[in-house]
């Protein structure tokens, strides 16, 4: 077997491909520039970190904050394994709560229509737990564990646009005029993307569904001045659906905070979309509700509205000439307060991860930029629908399906059962095990498996270019020794 160098010194003087001569176990690192400080944006510079690459996340901002007030942040249990193998478990028990349980209570009169604990039903599925934390803390976890792996994260740039060339790296040009080149460009900007009007050449807008969400944030200190309201803060690990006609509520305790959405009509919200709004507005806006909503919204410190939206299709992700991708809400945006986005979001790191860990030849690059598109578009195919069939589920409008769905949960409290438990038929059985199609799915593992089932293929035909740009001069050289002799 020849070294790396001497391959490479007999393959330039023959000169028949150009293809880099890279022995089977020579890891090939490359510079990746990360284009955002997003969730995806600090995961992917993890996750490619941990593979061995070399990572610069450039982030618009010098904090970790959202523009738009904190969140509470659904870590599902695929993202919870994906984090397991991340070694961040500590820190997110630190920061978050984990939940055992779901309550679904009538939002106009509070009956309670039964619960389902799920606890064990997760971990047997799954391997992983449900655990409520805040947006701000899952970043900060993301981008502390990204830093420990040697990413470079320079905060306060901009990027005003990019430039890619087929055959050549790709740039990134900052507003102050500073060009930075790297193998790979990762647009992780975010819903309103620079990069991805790069990449598609458009804009692309929001369809508004006729509803408005509201992100309602609770110190705890206040709630714990109300018994009714301290009640809620303490049921820490249950999870709350108010669901009413067209009118709902989602309530959760995340790491210590409470969160509240709010999902109203969206008809007469429009002058306070994407603001903050007093709590008296909110309140006018809320129909004849429990009193114990009115009240956590009179508590809030924080409120802002946005319109529910179903997210534009993104198409392509990978630029026409190759290595820049979309990745997180540049590539697949979700709705705000998604309880699936941020696995989503950090799925795609660890996809990313897996496949350039095996990164041996240069040629690869666009390859495992292709696959990563496709396998992860498909994904988003499967999960979106059921992220937005979730939400339609505790806004249901008054109607006949309505009141069969409440009368199977009725049924199920009545008989002390847990009511995602059922019929196949069901429609709140059928929303339960697509949840757990979602948090049985495991991003490194479909890696790999794409890996075995194609990337080797792949490797093994640039292997044998690479035999015959080593082997080919070798029979010239030895031709041109034996004619003098």
């Amino acid at each position: 077997m020849f070294s790396f160098g001497a391959s490479k010194i007999i393959q330039q003087a023959a000169n028949p491909v150009t293809q880099t001569a890279v022995p089977d176990d020579h890891f090939l690192k490359i510079h990746f520039l990360v284009v955002g400080g997003s969730l995806a944006g600090y995961a992917s510079a993890l996750s490619l970190c941990r593979a061995g690459h070399s990572v610069t996340v450039l982030d618009v901002e010098d904090k970790v904050e959202t523009a738009w007030g904190n969140y509470g942040a659904s870590v599902s249990p695929n993202l919870y394994r994906l984090l397991v193998q991340w070694e961040m478990v500590d820190e997110l028990r630190k920061h978050g709560t984990k939940a055992n349980r779901m309550h679904i209570v009538d939002y106009y009169t509070g009956e309670s229509l039964g619960f389902h604990n799920w606890e064990e039903e997760l971990l047997r599925d799954s391997g992983g737990d449900l655990v409520y934390c805040q947006l701000v803390d899952l970043k900060k976890m993301l981008l502390d564990k990204a830093v420990f792996y040697g990413a470079e994260i320079r905060h306060d740039v901009e990027v005003s646009g990019i430039s890619v060339q087929k055959g050549s790296r790709p740039s990134a040009r900052l507003t102050s005029g500073e060009v930075i080149e790297a193998d790979v460009i990762l647009g992780a900007d975010g819903p309103k993307s620079v990069i991805r009007w790069q990449v598609i050449g458009q804009e692309l807008n929001e369809t508004p569904l006729g509803t408005a969400l509201f992100n309602v944030c609770v110190p705890s200190e206040k709630m714990r001045e109300d018994p009714e309201l301290a009640a809620l803060l303490e049921a820490a690990h249950t999870t709350t659906i108010w669901t009413g006609k067209g009118y709902a509520a989602y309530t959760f305790t995340a790491g210590g905070e409470f969160t509240c959405y709010m999902y109203l009509p969206g008809t007469g919200t429009e002058d306070h979309w994407y603001q903050y709004i007093e709590p008296a507005a909110l309140s006018k806006l809320m129909a004849p509700c429990v009193p114990v909503l009115q009240r956590l919204v009179e508590a809030a410190n924080s409120i802002s509205c946005f319109p529910l939206c179903e997210p534009p299709q993104v198409e392509p992700w990978v630029h026409p000439e190759g290595r820049v991708v979309l990745v997180g809400d540049a590539a697949h945006p979700f709705p705000r307060a998604s309880t699936l986005g941020p696995a989503m979001n950090v799925g795609d790191a660890g996809m990313l991860g897996v496949l350039f860990s095996h990164l041996h030849f240069d040629s690869q690059i666009d390859t495992f930029l292709t696959a990563f598109e496709t396998l992860r578009r498909d994904r988003t195919k499967k999960v979106l629908p059921i992220e937005l069939t979730n939400v339609y589920h505790i806004i249901m409008p008054d109607g006949e399906q309505r009141q069969r769905r409440d009368a199977a949960l009725r049924e199920r409290r009545d008989a002390g059962l847990d009511v995602f438990t059922g019929s196949d038929d069901d429609l709140a059985v059928t929303l339960w095990e697509n949840d757990k199609f979602v948090f049985s799915y495991d991003v490194e593992e479909a890696a790999e498996e794409w890996w075995n089932d194609w990337g080797i293929l792949d490797e093994r035909a640039n292997d044998a270019v690479r035999l015959a740009a080593v082997q080919i001069p070798i029979v010239q050289i030895a031709k041109q020794v034996e004619r003098p002799l």
